[in-house]
Protein backbone atom coordinates (compact mmCIF):
# COMPACT_ATOMS: atom_id res chain seq x y z
CA UNK A 1 0.00 0.00 0.00
CA UNK A 2 3.08 2.62 0.52
CA UNK A 3 4.12 2.18 -2.91
CA UNK A 4 0.60 3.77 -3.80
CA UNK A 5 -0.42 5.94 -0.52
CA UNK A 6 1.41 8.53 0.91
CA UNK A 7 0.70 9.58 4.31
CA UNK A 8 1.80 13.35 4.78
CA UNK A 9 1.68 14.26 8.94
CA UNK A 10 -0.90 17.25 9.26
CA UNK A 11 -1.83 17.10 5.40
CA UNK A 12 -3.75 13.73 5.50
CA UNK A 13 -3.59 10.90 2.95
CA UNK A 14 -2.83 11.21 -0.57
CA UNK A 15 -3.22 8.91 -3.52
CA UNK A 16 0.54 8.97 -5.41
CA UNK A 17 0.88 9.90 -8.97
CA UNK A 18 1.20 6.40 -10.40
CA UNK A 19 1.21 5.08 -14.00
CA UNK A 20 -1.15 2.51 -15.78
CA UNK A 21 1.44 -0.17 -15.32
CA UNK A 22 2.54 0.45 -11.97
CA UNK A 23 -1.29 -0.10 -11.16
CA UNK A 24 -1.08 -3.05 -13.39
CA UNK A 25 1.66 -4.62 -11.16
CA UNK A 26 -0.32 -3.73 -7.76
CA UNK A 27 -3.35 -5.76 -8.98
CA UNK A 28 -1.35 -8.72 -10.46
CA UNK A 29 0.23 -9.12 -6.66
CA UNK A 30 -3.19 -8.93 -4.88
CA UNK A 31 -4.55 -11.11 -7.66
CA UNK A 32 -2.19 -13.63 -6.50
CA UNK A 33 -3.74 -14.83 -3.49
CA UNK A 34 -5.76 -18.90 -3.14
CA UNK A 35 -8.16 -19.05 -6.22
CA UNK A 36 -11.59 -19.12 -4.12
CA UNK A 37 -10.34 -15.94 -2.59
CA UNK A 38 -8.96 -13.96 -5.96
CA UNK A 39 -12.40 -15.48 -7.67
CA UNK A 40 -14.89 -14.15 -4.89
CA UNK A 41 -12.84 -10.92 -4.95
CA UNK A 42 -12.20 -10.50 -8.81
CA UNK A 43 -16.14 -10.55 -9.28
CA UNK A 44 -16.09 -7.84 -7.00
CA UNK A 45 -13.48 -5.94 -8.75
CA UNK A 46 -15.77 -6.53 -11.73
CA UNK A 47 -18.92 -5.79 -10.33
CA UNK A 48 -17.40 -2.18 -9.65
CA UNK A 49 -15.57 -1.76 -12.79
CA UNK A 50 -18.43 -3.39 -15.68
CA UNK A 51 -21.12 -1.81 -14.11
CA UNK A 52 -19.74 1.50 -15.07
CA UNK A 53 -18.82 0.29 -18.18
CA UNK A 54 -22.19 -0.89 -19.23
CA UNK A 55 -23.14 2.53 -17.76
CA UNK A 56 -20.61 3.95 -20.21
CA UNK A 57 -21.33 2.24 -23.03
CA UNK A 58 -24.83 3.04 -23.28
CA UNK A 59 -24.29 6.70 -23.63
CA UNK A 60 -21.18 6.26 -25.80
CA UNK A 61 -21.53 3.27 -27.71
CA UNK A 62 -21.48 3.66 -31.86
CA UNK A 63 -23.10 1.38 -34.55
CA UNK A 64 -19.15 -0.61 -34.53
CA UNK A 65 -19.63 -1.34 -30.75
CA UNK A 66 -23.38 -1.71 -30.67
CA UNK A 67 -22.60 -4.58 -33.52
CA UNK A 68 -19.16 -6.01 -31.75
CA UNK A 69 -21.71 -6.65 -28.45
CA UNK A 70 -24.31 -8.07 -30.37
CA UNK A 71 -21.81 -10.42 -32.34
CA UNK A 72 -20.61 -12.21 -28.99
CA UNK A 73 -23.92 -12.07 -27.56
CA UNK A 74 -24.94 -14.20 -31.20
CA UNK A 75 -21.65 -15.85 -30.73
CA UNK A 76 -23.08 -16.92 -26.84
CA UNK A 77 -26.35 -18.26 -28.10
CA UNK A 78 -24.56 -20.53 -30.85
CA UNK A 79 -21.81 -21.77 -27.92
CA UNK A 80 -24.28 -23.06 -25.40
CA UNK A 81 -23.13 -26.79 -25.74
CA UNK A 82 -19.56 -25.77 -26.73
CA UNK A 83 -17.58 -24.72 -23.67
CA UNK A 84 -14.65 -23.22 -24.78
CA UNK A 85 -16.37 -21.31 -27.46
CA UNK A 86 -19.11 -20.66 -24.93
CA UNK A 87 -16.44 -19.04 -22.61
CA UNK A 88 -14.19 -16.92 -25.03
CA UNK A 89 -18.04 -15.56 -26.47
CA UNK A 90 -18.26 -14.01 -22.82
CA UNK A 91 -15.33 -13.03 -22.67
CA UNK A 92 -15.88 -10.99 -25.83
CA UNK A 93 -19.09 -9.47 -24.80
CA UNK A 94 -17.63 -7.92 -21.63
CA UNK A 95 -14.19 -7.08 -23.48
CA UNK A 96 -16.48 -5.12 -26.14
CA UNK A 97 -18.80 -3.29 -23.85
CA UNK A 98 -15.67 -2.03 -21.91
CA UNK A 99 -14.28 -0.70 -25.65
CA UNK A 100 -17.82 0.54 -26.06
CA UNK A 101 -16.98 3.17 -23.31
CA UNK A 102 -14.31 5.26 -25.37
CA UNK A 103 -12.63 5.66 -22.64
CA UNK A 104 -8.55 4.22 -23.08
CA UNK A 105 -7.23 4.09 -19.31
CA UNK A 106 -10.43 2.08 -18.97
CA UNK A 107 -10.03 -0.01 -21.63
CA UNK A 108 -6.45 -0.76 -20.72
CA UNK A 109 -7.72 -1.93 -17.41
CA UNK A 110 -10.03 -4.17 -18.57
CA UNK A 111 -8.01 -5.50 -20.64
CA UNK A 112 -4.95 -5.71 -18.17
CA UNK A 113 -7.86 -7.82 -16.57
CA UNK A 114 -8.42 -10.63 -19.11
CA UNK A 115 -6.85 -12.99 -18.18
CA UNK A 116 -8.47 -12.92 -14.64
CA UNK A 117 -11.82 -12.28 -16.00
CA UNK A 118 -11.33 -15.66 -17.91
CA UNK A 119 -10.86 -17.82 -14.76
CA UNK A 120 -14.08 -16.19 -12.94
CA UNK A 121 -15.99 -16.71 -16.63
CA UNK A 122 -14.57 -20.13 -16.37
CA UNK A 123 -15.74 -20.99 -13.05
CA UNK A 124 -18.89 -19.41 -13.33
CA UNK A 125 -20.20 -20.77 -17.04
CA UNK A 126 -18.98 -24.00 -15.31
CA UNK A 127 -22.02 -24.10 -12.50
CA UNK A 128 -24.24 -21.38 -14.36
CA UNK A 129 -24.51 -23.73 -17.72
CA UNK A 130 -25.28 -27.07 -15.47
CA UNK A 131 -28.76 -26.66 -16.41
CA UNK A 132 -30.86 -25.76 -19.39
CA UNK A 133 -32.49 -22.85 -17.26
CA UNK A 134 -29.27 -21.81 -15.74
CA UNK A 135 -28.11 -21.34 -19.68
CA UNK A 136 -31.19 -19.72 -20.78
CA UNK A 137 -31.04 -17.01 -17.77
CA UNK A 138 -27.21 -16.60 -18.40
CA UNK A 139 -28.35 -16.09 -22.14
CA UNK A 140 -31.09 -13.16 -21.09
CA UNK A 141 -29.08 -11.42 -19.10
CA UNK A 142 -26.49 -10.52 -20.81
CA UNK A 143 -28.82 -9.90 -24.23
CA UNK A 144 -30.87 -7.70 -21.23
CA UNK A 145 -27.79 -5.75 -20.91
CA UNK A 146 -26.87 -5.93 -24.55
CA UNK A 147 -30.60 -4.14 -25.37
CA UNK A 148 -30.10 -1.51 -23.28
CA UNK A 149 -26.83 -0.37 -23.95
CA UNK A 150 -28.08 -0.24 -27.43
CA UNK A 151 -31.16 1.71 -26.33
CA UNK A 152 -28.76 4.40 -24.63
CA UNK A 153 -30.34 3.39 -21.03
CA UNK A 154 -27.35 4.22 -19.06
CA UNK A 155 -28.75 3.39 -15.97
CA UNK A 156 -30.58 0.40 -16.73
CA UNK A 157 -27.78 -0.85 -18.48
CA UNK A 158 -25.34 -0.58 -15.02
CA UNK A 159 -28.01 -2.36 -12.86
CA UNK A 160 -28.24 -5.17 -15.37
CA UNK A 161 -24.87 -5.90 -14.80
CA UNK A 162 -24.74 -5.18 -10.90
CA UNK A 163 -27.34 -8.21 -11.05
CA UNK A 164 -25.63 -10.27 -13.18
CA UNK A 165 -22.48 -10.28 -11.84
CA UNK A 166 -24.27 -10.03 -7.97
CA UNK A 167 -26.05 -13.47 -9.22
CA UNK A 168 -22.87 -14.67 -9.71
CA UNK A 169 -21.31 -13.98 -6.53
CA UNK A 170 -23.93 -15.10 -4.62
CA UNK A 171 -24.16 -18.45 -7.01
CA UNK A 172 -20.39 -18.93 -6.61
CA UNK A 173 -20.34 -18.08 -2.25
CA UNK A 174 -22.99 -20.57 -2.15
CA UNK A 175 -20.81 -23.36 -3.64
CA UNK A 176 -17.32 -22.35 -2.42
CA UNK A 177 -17.85 -20.74 1.11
Amino acid sequence: VSDVVEVRQGDGTFIKNISLHQVQDQLSNVLLKTDKVVLYEMLELRLILESQCAALAALRADGHDLEKIAQSVEAMKIAEDHEEAGIQADLDFHMAIAKSTHNSVLEQLIASLEPHMQNTIEATRKHRLSSKANITRTFDEHKAIYLAISRGESEKAKSLMEDHIRTIREEISELSF
